[in-house]
């Protein structure tokens, strides 16, 4: 039997997911409505960043798709990371907040997935490191802070390397915290 502290803080962990999930609904529908994947990858490097992570979650939803799903959502998570750095007056309760409630809502079950298949996970950074680096963002140009874009890229590269050396280790850290 759980604790009455531990179900109360679970319903408040779930009242904050559902409106984080509503909040997100809406702010995802403002920068692109009813877009489909096809759509959205149309012109996509001129595209908001939540844009990306819209993309990533409507491949993630279809099986054929998640292994794209990750790539997506890793080149949104750099322009994001990048389009904050470099916009560093945003009000807070904007931009900053809807990345750490897509980086939740969303990222969280794409990075699930994708520790349960390391070598796809390595793979689809790399992709996404190579896509970034030879397309433009007309959204928020590499040049206007490019210490900023290097410092983004460098965060990116040295988590993938991180993960290739404890990937052999990977299975059982996911069997701890309940993942398959």
């Amino acid at each position: 039997m759980k604790p009455p502290q531990f179900l109360a803080l679970k319903q408040t962990f779930l009242s904050a997911i559902a409106l984080a999930s509503v909040t997100l609904t809406s702010a995802l529908a403002d920068k692109a409505p009813n877009l489909t994947a096809a759509q959205l990858k149309q012109g996509i490097e001129a595209r908001h960043p939540a844009d990306f992570y819209k993309l990533a979650a409507q491949l993630f939803e279809t099986d054929a798709t998640k292994e794209e799903a990750v790539f997506w959502f890793y080149v949104g998570q750099l322009r994001y990371r990048y389009y904050l750095a470099a916009n560093p007056d945003l009000s807070r309760d904007g931009d900053p907040a809807v990345f750490a409630s897509l980086s939740e809502v969303i990222g969280r079950p794409i990075n699930e997935y994708a520790g349960g298949k390391p070598e796809l996970w390595l793979a689809a950074i790399d992709k996404a490191l190579e896509w970034d680096a030879s397309h433009d963002n007309t959204f928020t140009p590499k040049t206007k802070a490019p210490e900023q874009y290097r410092e983004i890229r460098d965060g990116l590269v040295s988590m993938r390397a991180q993960l290739a050396g404890m990937k052999d280790k990977l299975p059982e850290m996911r069997k701890e915290n309940g993942l398959k």
